[in-house]
């Protein structure tokens, strides 16, 4: 539960919505347009994504496929919340990302 809060602060609301602003002052632009929206979200899941690589391991063997499968799995969860966060807010990504959390560690992995 803490995770998500936690991810969420970190990934979203920090680290996407830094790039953002980046990108934006780079581009001095008023408001930052999809494009620019898309690469933080992209870019901040990439990250999400690695960050989970090393806890990856306390569940499957790292190979080649786990890493691809934990990356890829990582970066359209980390999108998906990317876009909540900046579709619905701060709020709306937390709860999301706790009940996708008790979903998926109930349910289990698709490692089993």
């Amino acid at each position: 539960m803490l995770s998500g809060i936690s991810e969420e602060i970190i990934f979203r609301l920090g680290l996407m919505s830094l790039i953002i602003t980046i990108i934006q002052f780079l581009k001095k632009a008023d408001n930052p347009s999809n494009k620019m929206i898309w690469t933080g979200i992209i870019i901040s899941a990439i990250v999400f994504g690695l960050v989970h690589l090393p806890l990856s391991k306390n569940f499957v063997e790292p190979t080649p496929f786990t890493i691809g499968i934990t990356m890829i799995g990582n970066l359209i969860t980390g999108s998906t919340f990317g876009w909540i966060f900046w579709k619905r807010g701060l709020l709306i990504a937390i709860l999301s990302h706790i009940i996708f959390d008790l979903v998926f560690h109930v349910i289990g992995t698709p490692f089993g």
